[in-house]
């Protein structure tokens, strides 16, 4: 469990439900606080108009729809971003400088040392 984690929230937005759980018990597990899961834009933009969030992990393709028109508005609104995704191209890089870009499929470490960095 990471200090830096303890009581903290995150957004996973992740259309495949496996990556999303896996996601989800690796950070519970390091002790963050709040987890919440969703599967598609509109989802997404629900919470987050309902909750505050320290981190958001975001997959890039949500089934047909491009995701990294979310991710730009998140780091406008100056939200940690970690794009975690199998389709992180170039214009990822471009579009949002400062997120973190995490390959799929990724190990506890990684993703906990992703979280961490995102949180520094």
């Amino acid at each position: 469990m990471s200090a830096a984690l303890n009581g903290r929230s995150i957004l996973i937005v992740e259309d495949q439900f496996l990556a999303a759980i896996n996601l989800e018990d690796t950070v519970r597990k390091a002790g963050v606080e709040m987890v919440e899961l969703a599967s598609c834009l509109e989802d997404a933009y629900e919470l987050l108009d309902a909750i505050t969030f320290d981190v958001a992990f975001l997959d890039l393709r949500l089934k047909d729809v491009d995701a990294l028109p979310l991710g730009e508005e998140l780091v406008k609104q100056g939200m940690p971003v970690i794009v975690y995704s199998g389709h992180a191209e170039q214009r990822c890089a471009e579009a949002l400088p400062k997120a973190i870009i995490l390959h799929k499929p990724a190990t506890p470490r990684q993703i906990l040392r992703a979280v961490e960095e995102a949180l520094a």
